[in-house]
């Protein structure tokens, strides 16, 4: 059984302060949800990937081959139909990816790369330090407010 990394409670209390709330998590686990707090959310029994989305979605896609592009292209495609509002996902600096590209080319997006790497959470609490620094992508009409909220953690770049 592999370790489940929770994103830390600091920089899910960002994304509130930007969104104002956390209507889905669609890439979740009742452990996570001590931190997220979303109104709904998803876990790999709900099939998260299927589920609708709406709202102001937090996403942290789950590790492994497929993913990241998976849960990221679903987001681009729901963010742009209008069907989600808003939304912050938390992702690895994988900017060699197509995936990672996708989001890069989202009108009006933001994205904070991240200086130095999370320490996330386990059940254990023994911090989880992944390999390489994380990417925090904003999609969403607050581009200013994620600016302000998140520059204090790294280097805020976007596309007008």
């Amino acid at each position: 059984m592999s370790v489940e990394w929770v994103t830390p409670k600091a920089y899910i209390n960002m994304a509130r302060q930007v969104m104002g709330g956390i209507d889905l998590d669609p890439a979740s686990s009742d452990f996570a949800q001590i931190n997220v707090q979303a109104e709904r959310y998803y876990t790999p029994d709900d099939d998260g990937l299927g589920n609708p989305r709406f709202g102001r979605v937090w996403l942290s896609p789950p590790n492994g081959r497929g993913s990241f592009a998976a849960f990221t292209d679903r987001l681009v495609e729901e963010y742009l139909s209008g069907r989600v509002l808003e939304a912050i996902a938390l992702v690895p600096n994988n900017t060699d990816t197509a995936w990672y590209h996708r989001l890069f080319r989202v009108p009006n997006m933001r994205v904070c790369l991240k200086t130095g790497r999370i320490r996330f959470e386990t059940r254990d609490r023994k911090p989880g330090t992944p390999a390489q620094g994380q990417s925090f992508f904003y999609l969403g009409p607050n581009v200013d407010r994620f600016k302000e909220v998140f520059s204090p953690i790294g280097n805020v770049w976007g596309a007008a």
